[in-house]
């Protein structure tokens, strides 16, 4: 162990360590990590992923707080709603002409809770008011952030999803307000609160020889993580009793962690992981970080949608939404990189009542990607890895069971299942590590469940 204070070695160790904690400052301050959340990505509720969430002009269930706070005006009575989803990936990558490995396969479960008040019949006031609130838990209230760092530089991430489908995750709350102003009017708003674990914990280690990790050698303390509020929106028309139209508006945002970062690290060399050594003095002060760091970011919403019923048996639903990618700059000046084009994202969605209590859905939406190609051979610390993202074709399909038995309950209850399938093609993309293969990437995820709503 005497060599670890050689002279000729220490500089060599604070040089190459120092390099190492370099990376990991700027892979903080660098605000790759952009991405829409899992309720974005996904949609929730039953019926309306069902119709492809096409339901900006539909929003007649307690998920109008989100799709369309406006909509909730139009419940005639209090509501409880339980949703259960189930997502399966299967995403593959390729370097070049090598075989096809597992991007991610990690399965992701959320329960969703939602409940609507009619305060008009509370409080007896003459116009429709209707309060609504929702949570969404994913994997049950399980909520945590996990700030990531590891060797090799240009290992391939997808910052849409997450890199192991679970960084994106956090606990939602929906709340929202609607009230009938005209019989052919309607309007509401409300808050999205993205609630997250008190504290996030990021595991490091290094081979100092070749710049290696080491896994679970080494721990840095928790950040803070805020929990952060975004206001939501909502208009919707009647002007025929069987045509709706829709619009809502869904601020964007960021998710920030605060407070100081001061690593505990236990560093290895040569092949023996047990030959450790502790941090150098010199280093030690490197490793304080003391700073807001923008490690995720959400984009502006805007909504427009319409809905017509044929019949009192056919609804029609079609949504367009305007996905703003703003470019965003952190507090150290650096600007999203690489940039994201705002997209339009078109919905379609249908419900067809086969008899009185039996609904069968569908629907279709296409997302291009806001991922642009990244710069090759870019040598100034900025791309630590390969950022990866497909278009996406989105299918799905439903049904909705409307039941009461011998009265109970006492207004009929709905239980709807659901499927959903992600279909990516494949699209390629230059390595950002100079030399290295191309990596195109493809896959689907599946995501499946089943819903009640009760209405009292």
């Amino acid at each position: 162990m005497r060599r670890l204070y050689d002279k000729t070695f220490i500089p060599y160790c604070s040089n190459a360590f120092k390099e190492f904690l370099l990376m990991l400052l700027l892979f903080f301050l660098n605000p790759v990590q952009a991405y829409g959340g899992a309720v974005e990505n996904r949609g929730i509720g039953a019926r309306a992923i069902g119709m492809g969430g096409a339901f900006t002009g539909v929003a007649e269930n307690v998920y109008a707080a989100y799709y369309n706070p406006a909509g909730l005006g139009q419940l005639d009575n209090h509501q409880i709603c339980f949703d259960l989803l189930y997502v399966t990936p299967q995403v593959s990558l390729q370097r070049g002409s090598g075989a096809k490995e597992d991007a991610f396969n990690k399965s992701v479960k959320a329960l969703v809770v939602g409940m609507a008040t009619k305060f008009s019949s509370v409080l007896k006031i003459p116009s429709n008011l209707v309060f609504a609130y929702s949570f969404y838990l994913p994997d049950f209230s399980k909520s945590a952030w996990k700030a990531r760092y590891g060797p090799p530089r240009f290992d391939p991430y997808y910052p849409m999803y997450g890199a192991d489908m679970h960084e994106e995750e956090n606990l939602k709350l929906m709340v929202g307000a609607g009230a009938e102003i005209f019989p052919w009017l309607f309007l509401g708003g409300g808050l999205e609160v993205k609630l997250h674990a008190p504290g996030a914990c990021l595991v490091l280690s290094a081979d100092i020889m070749a710049l290696k990790t080491v896994p679970e050698q080494s721990k840095v303390d928790p950040l803070v993580v805020t929990s952060e509020i975004y206001p939501l929106a909502g208009i919707l028309l009647k002007p025929l009793p069987s045509l709706r139209v829709g619009f809502a508006y869904r601020q964007g945002g960021y998710i920030v962690f605060n407070g100081g970062l001061r690593a505990k690290l236990r560093i290895s060399y040569g092949d023996n992981p047990g030959d450790t050594f502790p941090l150098p003095e010199e280093i030690r002060d490197l490793v304080c970080i003391n700073l807001p760091i923008f490690i995720a970011y959400y984009p502006s919403q805007y909504a427009f949608g319409i809905s017509y019923k044929i019949q009192d048996r056919l609804l029609l639903a079609f949504d367009m939404t305007y996905y703003e990618w703003r470019t965003y700059k952190d507090n150290s000046g650096m600007q999203l990189s690489p940039k994201l084009d705002s997209i339009f994202i078109p919905r379609f969605g249908m419900e067809y009542s086969l008899m009185k209590k039996l609904a069968v859905r569908t629907g279709y939406s296409f997302q291009a990607s806001p991922l642009k190609q990244q710069d090759q051979g870019n040598a100034d610390w900025l791309y630590l890895t390969n950022l990866i993202d497909n278009d996406v074709h989105t299918i799905t399909c439903g049904l909705g069971y409307t039941w009461q038995i011998f009265g109970f309950p006492r207004k009929p209850a709905e239980l709807s299942a659901f499927y959903e399938l992600h279909i990516l093609p494949e699209r390629t993309f230059q390595n950002v590590n100079p030399g290295a293969p191309e990596i195109t990437s493809s896959g689907m995820f599946h995501t499946y469940g089943f819903g009640f709503q009760f209405n009292y």
